[in-house]
């Protein structure tokens, strides 16, 4: 399944999906899950450039026009990432901390593995899990409880994903990166 041509296949879907954007310090990973089966419907990475808020713009409506019939009430948004924290009001998503997202999928998908190594493009995390004999659940040194937030982004008389492109380019520019403009923001 190609990036480009990934959606074509969802284009009458109207049930809902899990937007999942892993916003590095040098890339943008985006990707689209059935939350009943599971399954990956959508995905992309690319390097931003320094350019977060306009990677996640453009990821974004790429999968507004991947999936077009979907309802705003059925799109559900997690952000994780250095490059997270100022877009997931924006975008109406709800902020995970990236040890917790790893800890999270390694458990789902893969829930015999005991340590986990991730090498970020700034850092890297060495996740070690292990067994809580009582209940028999897996934890991690930074246990968490697990939650969802459905907050989906309202803008009246748009689709999902203009309303999610427009509040992701409003975030831009607002300038949140000092750094890229010698004048500040009004």
């Amino acid at each position: 399944m190609e990036n480009s041509d990934q959606g074509f296949m969802y284009a009458d879907r109207e049930t809902p999906i899990v937007i999942g954007l892993d916003v590095g310090s040098t890339t943008v990973k985006a990707a689209v899950i059935d939350p009943h089966t599971k399954a990956v419907l959508w995905h992309d990475y690319q390097r931003h450039h320094t350019a977060q808020p306009e990677c996640v713009m453009g990821f974004m409506s790429r999968i507004g026009q991947a999936f077009p019939k979907l309802r705003q009430e059925d799109i559900r948004i997690f952000v994780t990432g250095s490059g997270s924290g100022p877009l997931a009001e924006p975008l109406g998503a709800r902020f995970v901390q990236e040890v917790k997202a790893v800890t999270m999928t390694v458990e789902s998908l893969h829930p015999g593995v005991l340590s986990v190594v991730e090498l970020g493009g700034q850092d890297a995390k060495i996740i070690m899990l292990r067994e809580n004999v009582e209940t028999q659940a897996k934890i991690g040194k930074n246990w968490f409880r697990r939650r969802t937030l459905r907050k989906p982004v309202h803008i009246a008389g748009c689709t999902a994903a203009d309303a999610v492109a427009e509040a992701v380019q409003q975030q831009s520019a607002r300038s949140w990166r000092p750094w890229r403009s010698a004048t500040p923001a009004p």
